[in-house]
């Protein structure tokens, strides 16, 4: 697949040597990137580049009240050597001489990054540093400061890039071929990476090799040994390296500090406790809940946090979380299935009509085939008694509106987090009453409603949501936990896998959970 798209993008002119920029960590997913570039495209210029986005002054500045944090866990400098050492043993062992620069994108990951982490914790929402990391920096800033001199950024990620050629008309005579990137999740469950990248644009994906894409984690690891790297058994990292092993929570405490509020039981509304500070919470949350609840309602647990209210500065838990009784049905299970998504977008650069059905805007329908399941689904987005009087009222006022709209429905495989699981569910988007679906390609609608078939354990605003075109084994499934990759260690089976990886699941869009999801579970006061 690497070969194919630096061959599809090679013009007849293809004297001039293609020009490679990798990022190289110190790991050993991108040091074994590196190594197959390196082997595989002798007359290629390859030159290495080592981000230094450690924030070890800001850091260690801002957490010098925290005496048993520890800041030097994740030195930007023994990474820095570990990448010499690679680059070095090039050079020893197939006379390969490539450059290695450090270039510091520190400022740009404050301004880009940790700004943003701390902006949305503020807010009560949940973030996600390295979708915004990939995007923003290391296929954004990045190539305005260095790229441009480049024909691709090359990384060790998890994920796999196909170039392919379509053809469109642009209202003339001819047609016009246009080369399209489709990104493929990774054959390792585990580590595919398709999430943190589902932001991408098309112009970002075209000048992006991801070397290591179609190989497993224990491929990788087996190619590391047969080529000798010196990090060949270096571990994995874990969570966010800019703040090495300080945990999150001290993170958030040394820069948001506290701010008191209210904990309340989400069936009966009485307050059962105080919590420090909405960002020191998540949803589905349940360890860490006992030393902020009042002692009766401890005995009453396990307590799980299923919403925040964030105006109020309130948390709102409940031990019915994972109670399978039809009667919280209301409180929980649209909860944790439905809701709204905003800030879409397509990695095609126009919503993918061929994914959707055109459908006349049914009252409560949403797409899913729910009309005959849930006769009022609105109220029963809602805690609390006393609450069809008002809102049978809105439904009606709800009906009015939809009747004149159209709505876009699709099925599709969907990420929720990171990790193997994906889950199916249905999205839709709703056109106006002077918007067509024949028009709906040059009409950006950035939000939508998802209904997912099962339950998620905790759906948060913030949350990104990947979008992948479902394959046709697995649409009659609710999710798909995807078996674990064997180990191979044979290097021809290793270099035939590269060459026969099927494509599956096709990353098509993302989107964000919206705060809309916890307006429509709370009254007003």
């Amino acid at each position: 697949h690497l070969n194919s798209k630096i061959a599809s993008n090679t013009s007849a002119a293809a004297a001039t040597p293609k020009r490679i920029a990798v990022l190289l960590s110190g790991g050993v997913d991108s040091s074994v990137a590196l190594t197959l570039l390196a082997h595989q495209y002798p007359s290629y210029i390859i030159h290495a580049y080592y981000l230094k986005i450690w924030l070890e002054d800001e850091i260690s500045n801002t957490m010098l009240a925290s005496p048993n944090v520890k800041i030097d866990e994740c030195p930007w400098e023994d990474d820095y050597l570990i990448c010499q050492s690679i680059v070095s043993h090039l050079q020893e062992t197939i006379g390969r001489k490539i450059p290695l620069y450090s270039i510091s994108l520190q400022n740009e990951y404050r301004d880009s990054v940790l700004q943003y982490t701390l902006d949305e914790s503020r807010k009560g929402r949940t973030p996600n540093p390295d979708v915004v990391c990939n995007s923003r920096v290391k296929f954004g800033v990045f190539w305005e400061t260095v790229g441009k001199e480049y024909d691709y950024v090359a990384s060790g990620h998890y994920a796999i890039l196909q170039n392919e050629q379509q053809l469109s008309n642009n209202g003339g005579d001819d047609n016009v071929v246009n080369n399209k990137i489709k990104m493929y999740r990774s054959p390792d469950p585990v580590k595919d990476q398709s999430y943190f990248l589902c932001t991408l644009t098309q112009q970002q994906l075209s000048r992006t090799l991801f070397p290591i894409g179609h190989y497993t984690k224990p491929q990788i690891r087996a190619l590391a040994h047969h080529y000798q790297l010196p990090n060949r058994s270096r571990p994995d990292s874990q969570g966010l390296c800019f703040l090495g092993k300080v945990q999150f929570d001290q993170f958030l405490k040394s820069y948001l500090g506290t701010d008191p509020g209210l904990i309340r039981d989400a069936n009966t509304r009485e307050v059962v406790g105080k919590h420090n500070g909405l960002w020191f919470h998540t949803v589905g949350q349940r360890k860490g809940l006992g030393p902020y609840l009042n002692p009766k309602a401890t005995a009453h647990g396990p307590w799980y946090v299923v919403a925040k209210k964030c105006k109020e500065k309130e948390i709102w838990i409940s031990n019915k979380y994972n109670n399978n009784d039809s009667s919280n049905e209301d409180v929980f299970d649209i909860a944790r299935k439905e809701f709204v998504v905003e800030d879409i977008k397509w990695l095609g650069g126009v919503i993918p009509m061929d994914m959707f059905q055109v459908k006349e805007e049914a009252v409560n329908d949403h797409g899913g085939g729910r009309q005959q399941q849930h006769k009022q689904p609105r109220a029963r987005w809602f805690f609390g008694p006393n609450t069809r009087s008002s809102i049978k009222r809105d439904t009606n006022e709800h009906q009015e509106q939809t009747k004149k709209n159209q709505r876009l429905a699709g099925r599709f495989a969907m990420k929720i987090r990171h990790g193997p699981n994906i889950v199916l569910g249905t999205l839709s988007l709703t056109l106006s009453p002077q918007s067509t679906a024949a028009s709906s390609l040059s009409i950006k609608i950035t939000k939508g409603q998802i209904i997912l078939d099962i339950k998620d354990k905790g759906l948060a605003p913030g949350q990104f949501v990947a979008l992948y075109q479902m394959d046709n084994d697995s649409d009659e499934k609710n999710v798909i936990t995807t078996s674990a990759v064997s180990n191979i260690y044979a290097l021809e089976q290793i270099m035939d896998s590269s060459k026969t990886t099927q494509l599956t699941g096709e990353c098509v869009g993302s989107g964000v959970i919206s705060d809309d999801h916890w307006e429509q579970l709370f009254l007003s006061s």
